[in-house]
């Protein structure tokens, strides 16, 4: 299928834990959300992931560089 297994089970392991966590973030700012992005240092994590995204897609409009295709 060509599908790596590796990320799959991350995400299975992992994904309790972050909601768990993000549920306990949200009771203590009083279910409002926007505390996550209004913080500096939650900002910043946001805008590293948002960078961190879409920077394989900005790399190859700027230079060109095409994906090896998988047969």
């Amino acid at each position: 299928m060509g599908v790596s297994v590796f990320p799959i089970v991350i995400g299975f392991v992992l994904g309790p834990i972050i909601e768990s966590y993000f549920r306990q973030g949200l009771i203590m700012a009083y279910g409002d959300p926007w505390q996550f992005v209004t913080r500096p240092t939650a900002a910043a994590f946001l805008a590293l992931t948002l960078l961190l995204l879409i920077s394989p897609y900005i790399l190859e409009k700027a230079l060109g560089m095409k994906k090896p295709r998988m047969s």
